[in-house]
């Protein structure tokens, strides 16, 4: 199934509270899985939009994506190329520090040099996840607006096979 496809039928599916379960696992997956749900659901808008990778570092333990989604729409490949090229000049110390793991559906910072890349481009996005050094693997990303603050959750791929 394409990502945009795939991205509308697991927004049908997030409206309930068991929709969330399959994509939080582990020990406190239930908790994160609620608090997720309660956050879409108060949430003024909210989607699940297609994620671009726009750079992946690694190191020995953890990998880094630099990536970037359009609440508006597709990600024009032109406005990726640029993000990418952007991304690319940040060292990697830099992209470790702005990284984030996400396990829940978590408040979206943007206090990092990195995350104002996309201040040129209304309704995009860019964030780094703290991954596996193996590879990004978050091909959707689950965005909502809460009261004025932009809550994401970058879908492992794993999750949803």
């Amino acid at each position: 199934m394409d990502a945009p496809a795939l991205a509308q039928r697991l927004a049908h599916r997030l409206g309930e509270p068991s929709g969330w379960r399959p994509l939080m696992r582990g020990m406190f997956g239930q908790g994160r899985a609620r608090h997720a749900h309660e956050v879409y659901s108060a949430a003024r808008s909210r989607g699940v939009y297609v994620n671009h990778e726009l750079r992946f570092v690694a190191n020995e333990t953890l990998g880094y994506a630099i990536m970037a989604f359009a609440v508006t729409g597709q990600l024009a490949a032109s406005d990726q190329e640029t993000l990418a090229a952007q991304a690319d000049c940040f060292a990697l110390g830099a992209v470790r520090h702005a990284g984030s793991a996400y396990n829940t559906l978590l408040p979206l910072t943007r206090t990092h040099p990195i995350h104002a890349i996309a201040d040129p481009y209304p309704g995009v996005h860019v964030y780094v996840a703290t991954t596996s050094p193996k590879g990004a693997d978050r091909p959707l990303v689950v965005h909502a607006d809460r009261d004025g603050t932009d809550h994401i959750f970058p879908v492992p791929g794993e999750r949803l096979r």
